[in-house]
């Protein structure tokens, strides 16, 4: 079975890379002729495709974007290029400066009503304050995702958003906490048909078990993720 992971990533990592270079030459191509707001939709794009080739290349493009928006006043635009970029500063480490960035396209999204952006940004503000190691900030943010997330019954991601809070919650060391958001968040997954979450769910609460020092329980989810992988692989 490990030499058929092995082969499906390596497939999958080749194949990934022509996608990029496929989808980066036609944005390229499309670039040459596009003009104001959609040239800035274009150039988020680029953005956002040369993430995985060049990082430094993919904030070229955002700057570019975020620089005609506001020539353009084009505020969606605006919002966009500051959350694009933000990604890329995590990617690069630079977590205050994505921090910087997401707060600036928040502000935007709040003031356009964009309920399903402000949720987004939200998460990914969590994300980055739990790398900084500032959790009480982390779960600050993903409350208020999970908030809006409720309220527009996005129950997908009201999964994603329990998961991230149970993270927090074993990482402050409430362990009890953990487990029942890890279960909230398993049973919305499974509404979902959302196997990789499912299984993920199994995983995490089997790493609280094994810090509960409960070995029994731990080997169970365990067991269950590893099943639904085995699945997931023969298919």
């Amino acid at each position: 079975m490990i030499k058929k992971i092995t082969c499906f990533f390596l497939s999958f990592i080749l194949l990934s890379v022509g996608g990029y270079a496929g989808q980066i030459d036609t944005l390229e191509r499309q670039l040459q002729t596009a003009k104001d707001t959609n040239r800035v939709k274009i150039l988020c794009d680029l953005c956002w495709e040369y993430r995985f080739v060049s990082a430094n290349k993919a904030l070229e493009y955002g700057n570019e974007a975020l620089t005609l928006a506001q020539e353009l006043k084009y505020t969606k635009g605006i919002a966009q290029s500051y959350n694009d970029m933000g990604i890329i500063f995590i990617d690069q480490g630079n977590y205050q400066k994505a921090i910087e960035w997401f707060n600036k396209s928040l502000a935007i999204r709040t003031e356009l009503q964009d309920s399903a952006g402000m949720a987004a940004l939200y998460n990914k503000i969590g994300i980055v304050y739990q790398k900084k190691g500032q959790l009480k900030k982390a779960l600050e943010n993903q409350i208020e995702a999970l908030k809006i997330y409720e309220n527009l019954g996005s129950d997908l991601w009201i999964g994603y958003s329990l998961n991230n809070m149970a993270i927090i919650h074993q990482n402050l060391g409430n362990l009890d906490k953990a487990l029942q958001y890890h279960q909230k968040a398993l049973t919305y997954r499974i509404k979902m048909d959302d196997v990789y979450g499912e299984a993920g769910s199994y995983g995490n609460m089997a790493n609280v078990y094994v810090k509960l020092h409960d070995t029994s329980l731990a080997i169970q989810y365990y067991d269950k993720a590893l099943t639904i992988f085995r699945k997931i692989d023969d298919k």
